[in-house]
């Protein structure tokens, strides 16, 4: 993705701290103000609209049935055609959108009025909607006039869509996004964009799955850890994500960080991800790839690319259906090169969503741009942290819940920045045993280090140790304890850890042959010398096997 200077030109912000206005009331989404448009053709396109309507209580009159050609990129001729024109007529039709007509044709063929009243507080496209506009040279005005990098109007179809009340703007280059970094978004602001999401992935399996999941999050909070992944081409970039893991850091989630020119690779730790922002690879790649690798309910995930949108129907190519395939629920994308400023900014992301702001309103705090490349998955109404911590802590524990023990880590984590390790420390062995598991006795382990008490870690270590149902995602967290438990010279728990990885995880060969020279040296250590003479074998003749051909 490449850096534009031009930005300033456009008079764009891209400021990194919250607004005071995010403190003072607002009016948030409503269902009543929700549209959402589905393809007539498919049966199934139009269940996934009903069932988002009956999940958020939606207007049955809300809902606009078109047929559209199957395929993701359409002419400019074609969107107007089958998106642009009847959209509008039926916002129109309902007085949602109050326009006085001007009965004119703009220059790029859309119809010219001006807006009054826009009642529109987003516009929801499910699969079967296309996603991208195709250039066409012969809609750029005086395109020797405008700088290279805008001589196009290539876009997306819902970015081109928020631009639908102003139809008098251009449509090369991006237009400045009137909501961007405005909270509360006032009638002022918001007069002048039509904010659109879409409910959109691979498989519509995907789709449904991505409903329930939100609603789930929702009920029962968003529980998991953080992750994020700098080391991208841009200072810029690094620094806003970096900023976004300060803030993840703030609302109480453990947070790994990926910090080299690769991704979280297979062998790191990547249990229960329930944030994950990063750049900058094309196609997914890395932990992701691993199968049984899953994201958390109510997923939160972004990875910044040029053209990791350029396709939603894929569960391989770029990464915004990818991780849609994987469980996220809520996620943006590029369809082409947006250049980075012109994108959701992540730090202003997760500003949005720590103040309270839906998922649809902190995207468009976050963006920039308007009547360009970006898009928006996900239901705009999902709000991931409408459960505090405290909330997600009351009534009785879930013990069969694997994920609860991550709300405990959370308001660990708060009580520590809010009065230290020890009272953190104490706050977390009272809930241990309500809320067992592996992240929180490393978690409670590794505080316990922190403030000089080896017993009490080793302690919680001990507990790890007993846990014998595991998935190939806590490849990184058996590692992780394993060596903690080496450092307390717990050789005997170590090596369960390590036998739990070489026979019940179905590790890669790398990562194989690394637990198995790993798990030798404490099974010796532990005077275990029949095991260590096993695992020493192992590793020779995984070492001397030959590589796979490639076909």
């Amino acid at each position: 993705m490449r850096m534009w200077s031009f930005i300033l030109v456009l008079g764009l912000t891209v400021g990194s701290s919250v607004r005071a206005e995010m403190g003072n009331p607002r009016h948030p989404p409503v269902a009543e103000r929700v549209v959402v448009v589905a393809d007539r053709n498919q049966t199934q396109s139009v269940k996934l609209a009903e069932t988002y309507m009956k999940m958020r209580h939606i207007p049955r009159g809300n809902l606009l049935l078109l047929r559209f050609p199957e395929k993701e990129i359409l002419t400019w001729d074609e969107y107007l055609q089958y998106v642009h024109d009847p959209i509008l007529d039926f916002l129109v039709e309902k007085q949602l959108l109050e326009v006085v007509d001007l009965d004119a044709v703009g220059p790029a063929g859309r119809r010219q009025f001006m807006t009054t009243r826009n009642r529109v507080d987003f516009l929801v496209l499910c699969k079967g909607v296309p996603l991208k506009i195709a250039h066409d040279a012969a809609r750029l005005p005086n395109p020797q006039s405008l700088a290279a990098q805008f001589r196009t109007n290539r876009a997306s179809i819902d970015s081109q869509l928020s631009a639908l009340p102003i139809p008098e703007s251009q449509v090369n280059g991006p237009l400045r996004n009137p909501v961007h970094q405005e909270s509360p978004a006032t009638d002022f602001h918001l007069q002048k964009i039509l904010r659109v999401s879409r409910l959109d992935g691979p498989r519509f399996e995907d789709c449904f799955r991505m409903l329930e999941r939100t609603r789930q999050a929702e009920s029962k909070g968003l529980r998991g850890r953080a992750y994020l992944d700098t080391g991208g081409p841009h200072s810029h970039g690094d620094k806003w994500l970096k900023a976004a893991g300060e803030q993840m850091r703030a609302l109480g989630f453990d947070l790994s960080e990926e910090s080299t020119k690769q991704v979280f690779a297979e062998g790191d730790r990547f249990d229960a991800p329930a944030i994950y922002f990063g750049w900058y690879k094309g196609s997914m790649t890395g932990v992701f790839n691993t199968p049984g690798v899953d994201f958390a309910p109510g997923a939160i995930a972004l990875h910044i690319h040029s053209f990791s949108a350029d396709t939603l129907r894929s569960e391989t190519r770029g990464w915004t259906g990818p991780l849609v395939a994987k469980g996220a629920v809520a996620t943006v994308g590029n369809v082409n090169e947006p250049y980075l400023e012109f994108t959701h900014l992540p730090h202003l992301l997760m500003e949005g969503l720590a103040a309270g702001l839906s998922w649809g309103e902190a995207a468009y705090y976050s963006l920039p741009s308007i009547s360009w490349q970006p898009v928006l998955i996900g239901d705009p109404l999902y709000q991931p942290f409408a459960r505090s911590v405290e909330d997600q802590l009351e009534g009785p524990a879930d013990l069969a819940d694997p994920l609860q023990q991550y709300a405990v880590i959370r308001a660990v984590n708060l009580r520590k920045l809010e009065k230290g390790a020890e009272a953190a420390l104490v706050q977390g062995d009272r809930w241990f045993f309500q809320s067992p598991g592996l992240a929180l006795a490393l978690c409670l382990a590794q505080l316990a280090d922190e403030v000089n008490r080896p017993e009490k870690a080793k302690y919680f270590l001990n507990t790890a140790s007993r846990v014998r149902v595991h998935s190939v995602q806590d490849t990184g967290i058996l590692f992780a304890l394993a060596r903690e438990m080496d450092k307390h010279l717990m050789y005997a728990e170590a090596q369960a850890m390590f036998q739990t990885l070489i026979d019940g995880v179905g590790l890669p060969k790398p990562l194989l042959a690394q637990a198995l020279q790993e798990g030798s040296r404490i099974a010796r250590q532990n005077g275990n010398m029949t095991l260590y003479l096993k695992w020493n074998d192992q590793l020779a003749t995984l070492k001397q096997a030959p590589a796979p051909q490639k076909k």
